[in-house]
């Protein structure tokens, strides 16, 4: 495989021209790698998407933000499934495991404790706000609403919030004009109900009647 790619990158001084094949088969490897270095740390509560929820919240992501930044919160594995397409993006992972600071200007380090604490050339410069956070608790989702609200660019900035039925009426009670989606995320190895909560009207993700 690899010579095979090596020697489409030799065909050409002036551009990399590969075959669907070939591209559909490093898109593969590379999404195997990742896998392997960025497997979920229990110890960081880290339970990944599924892969058909990752790429519906992804198309969601990129149609809303109408290709404007998008602020990935505690959700690496959406983050991953982005990069593994091997297509530019303005997407920015906010995170608190060290692992994803290899991609570099496309990491923020982020600590839900410290909700506030984010540099100054994030702050209200995100066109898509899509965040999960980590732990299932009112506190948690507090600090996690007042970073997306920190990093969108203005109050009707479209938001999606993923994470446990558990605490539906704590959102709707704190994040203004938010609505809860038919939509139901789906984790590996979580048995929780999650929903997705936004302040905006999509075709793909109705309200609930």
């Amino acid at each position: 495989f690899f010579f095979v790619l090596w020697q489409a990158m030799s065909d050409s001084d002036d551009e990399i021209a590969l075959s669907p094949e070939t591209l559909a088969a490093l898109q593969e490897v590379l999404a195997e790698q990742a896998a392997q270095k960025f497997a979920p740390d229990w110890s960081l509560n880290q339970f990944y998407f599924k892969d058909c929820t990752r790429q519906d919240l992804l198309q969601e992501a990129v149609a809303q933000s109408r290709g404007g930044r998008i602020a990935i919160i505690g959700m690496p594995s959406v983050f991953l499934s982005l990069e593994e397409r091997g297509e530019p993006h303005n997407a920015v992972l906010f995170e608190y495991d060290q692992r994803f600071a290899s991609f570099e200007e496309k990491f923020c380090f982020y600590d839900v404790h410290a909700p506030l604490e984010i540099p100054e050339a994030h702050q209200h410069s995100y066109d898509f706000i899509l965040a999960d956070p980590p732990f299932l608790n009112n506190e948690t989702v507090d600090r996690c609403i007042e970073t997306m609200k920190l990093l969108r660019r203005s109050d009707d900035t479209p938001m999606m919030l993923c994470t446990g039925a558990v605490l539906r009426d704590h959102i709707l009670e704190v994040l203004e004009c938010t609505h809860v989606c038919q939509y139901r995320c789906q984790h590996h190895q979580l048995q929780n109900e999650y929903l997705v909560y936004v302040n905006y009207r999509s075709e793909a993700f109705p309200w609930e009647e």
